[in-house]
């Protein structure tokens, strides 16, 4: 429709495009961690019923996210983003260090750090678009954000099954630690710069 392509075009062309890259980068590599956990956790003989408890705890730390999400507002909000964006890397690179446990903590933080990005996100996001563009840019950010998560659950797929679970884990913390982290770092100039 037109309203599709309007949003679609507004998002590509204008200073949000970066932060909407980060976002679906970001997003795509915690979504593909929640999707193998539950895999994972079976590959190591975990007990089904610690594997419920394991994944329900993880919905505790992801509300402890959402409190933690107040503390990236006013002067500290850039720095934030970047710390945390940085914390998500590193924990993917524990995964890789400490089996079963070191994966099982590091899920647990990227879970609660991820939740704690998405109001930065959502408020400079909301803030860039237009009201009359900003439902059907949100529906369009969501497509573009299943097709990188669909994409790298196939990339994923393919390491994990010819190289094991510990070369995810760092190929995906080394992705974040070298692309999300300095994007990071971009952003929080260019938005501080701008406001």
């Amino acid at each position: 429709s037109k309203k599709t392509k309007e949003a679609f075009i507004r998002i590509f062309t204008s200073d949000v495009f970066p932060l909407v890259f980060i976002h679906v980068f970001i997003s795509t590599l915690v979504m593909s961690i929640i999707f193998w956990m539950q895999i994972y956790l079976d590959f190591e003989n975990i007990d089904y019923g610690l594997i419920g408890i394991i994944i329900g705890i993880s919905i505790v730390f992801t509300s402890f996210g959402s409190s933690l999400s107040s503390t990236i507002t006013g002067k500290t909000k850039h720095l934030s983003y970047i710390i945390f964006a940085f914390v998500i890397g590193l924990a993917f690179l524990l995964m890789s260090i400490l089996p079963i446990i070191g994966v099982v903590f590091g899920y647990y933080i990227i879970r609660m750090a991820n939740r704690a990005l998405y109001p930065y996100f959502s408020r400079i996001f909301n803030s860039k678009i237009e009201s009359k563009n900003r439902a059907t840019a949100i529906s369009v950010l969501a497509s573009i954000s299943t097709i990188g998560i669909l994409s790298y659950e196939l990339i994923s797929a393919r390491i994990i099954e010819t190289s094991g679970f510990d070369y995810y884990f760092i190929i995906t913390g080394l992705l974040l630690m070298l692309i999300a982290v300095p994007l990071a770092v971009f952003l929080a100039i260019r938005f501080k710069s701008a406001n």
